[in-house]
C-alpha cells in the first residue's frame, strides 16, 4: 500500500509539472508568437525548469511538458494534426515512460532516458502527422528540457550554476538541429543588421548558440531564479519535495 502511495505521488508530481509546462508554453505561443520556438527564443516557461532544484520528478515532467507543448505548438501552426488512435498511442507511450522512471527513481541517471526514449517512440505518429521537420523539434527540443533540468537537479544545493543547464542545453541542442528545419529559414537574420547566415549551417548553428542561449539565461536568471526564491516559502516545495519512499 504504501508502495503504491509513493508511485501515486510521484506520477502526480510528474503529472503537474509536465501540465504547468505545456499550459504556460502554449499560452506564450499564442501571445508571443516564433519567440516560443524561433531562432531568436525567450521562452517564458522554461523558468519552470528550476523546479529541479526541488525534485527530480521535475525531469521526466518538464521533459514531457515539452513534447506535449511542441506538438500542439505545431498543430496550432497548420502543419498537421492527430488522430484518436495518435493520442492513444501516445498517451500509452508518455504511461509506460513513467513506470519506468519510477522503477529507475534510485538512478536518476537512467531516469532522463525514460523521456528520450517516449520521443523516440511518438516521432513515428509525429512523422506521420505533422513530417519529418516538426519529429526534430518534439524529440529533441524534450530531450535540450531533460538534460537542462538534469544538471539543474545535479546542482540543486548551488541554484545560479543550477540555472545554466537549460541555458548550455537549449544553445547547443536546438541550435544544432533548428537551421534543418525549413520553416525557421524566414527567421534567420541577425537583428540590427540586414546580414542573414541562411545557407551556411554553421553560421546559422553559431547564430542560434547566441541569440537561444541569450534568450534563455534571460528567462532562467530574471525569472527563474526569483521564481525558485519564492517558492520556497509556500506549500508547494513540500508537495515537490515528499520522498517517494
Amino acid at each position: 500500500m504504501e508502495e503504491r502511495r509513493s508511485m501515486w505521488h510521484f506520477v502526480t508530481r510528474v503529472a503537474a509539472i509536465a501540465a504547468l509546462y505545456a499550459a504556460a508554453t502554449i499560452a506564450w505561443s499564442l501571445m508571443g508568437g516564433s519567440l516560443s520556438w524561433g531562432p531568436i527564443q525567450l521562452r517564458l516557461s522554461e523558468a519552470l525548469c528550476m523546479l529541479a532544484i526541488f525534485t527530480i520528478d521535475a525531469v521526466p515532467g518538464l521533459a514531457i511538458g515539452c513534447a506535449i507543448a511542441n506538438i500542439i505548438n505545431t498543430g496550432i501552426a497548420g502543419l498537421g494534426t492527430f488522430s484518436a488512435f495518435d493520442y492513444v498511442y501516445c498517451t500509452l507511450v508518455i504511461v509506460l515512460s513513467l513506470l519506468f522512471t519510477w522503477k529507475m527513481r534510485q538512478r536518476p541517471a537512467l531516469c532522463a532516458l525514460a523521456p528520450l526514449a517516449a520521443n523516440v517512440a511518438m516521432a513515428f505518429v509525429i512523422k506521420a502527422n505533422f513530417g519529418t521537420a516538426s519529429v526534430f523539434d518534439v524529440v529533441f527540443g524534450s530531450l535540450a528540457t531533460a538534460v537542462g533540468a538534469r544538471f539543474t537537479w545535479k546542482f540543486r544545493d548551488r541554484p545560479v550554476v543550477a540555472a545554466a543547464g537549460p541555458v548550455i542545453s537549449n544553445a547547443l541542442i536546438i541550435s544544432a538541429y533548428l537551421p534543418l528545419m525549413p520553416q525557421s529559414a524566414d527567421f534567420y537574420v541577425i537583428p540590427f543588421t540586414h546580414i542573414s547566415p541562411e545557407g551556411s549551417y554553421a553560421l546559422m548553428f553559431l547564430f542560434g548558440v547566441v541569440s537561444i542561449g541569450l534568450g534563455e539565461a534571460i528567462v532562467m536568471y530574471a525569472l527563474g531564479l526569483p521564481l525558485a526564491h519564492a517558492l520556497r516559502r509556500t506549500r508547494l516545495v513540500r508537495f515537490l519535495t515528499q520522498p517517494h519512499d
